[in-house]
């Protein structure tokens, strides 16, 4: 089995508006379930929130270490003399 190793760059500003996108997403879910008033989609929006925390926790507990771009050569450098 052969390691994969993804390489993503974001920004800071790239970061905040995704999670800014995330939030307005969600708030509007709730809105719109208590606008139409359904208990149903105010609980799917629920169930949302909690993934997405979930999701969230997860990411930053996970094997998700952030490098900065030295570290990461380095890294790289290190599994192909391997």
């Amino acid at each position: 089995m052969s390691d994969k190793v993804i390489v993503i760059q974001e920004s800071l500003v790239e970061s905040v508006l995704r999670d800014i996108l995330t939030n307005v997403m969600l708030i509007a879910v709730v809105g719109l379930g208590v606008f139409l008033e359904s208990a149903a989609l105010q609980w799917i929006a629920g169930v949302m929130w909690i993934i997405t925390v979930l999701a969230l926790v997860s990411r930053m507990m996970g094997n998700n270490r952030r490098m900065t771009t030295a570290e990461a050569i380095e890294y790289l450098q290190e599994r192909e003399t391997k």
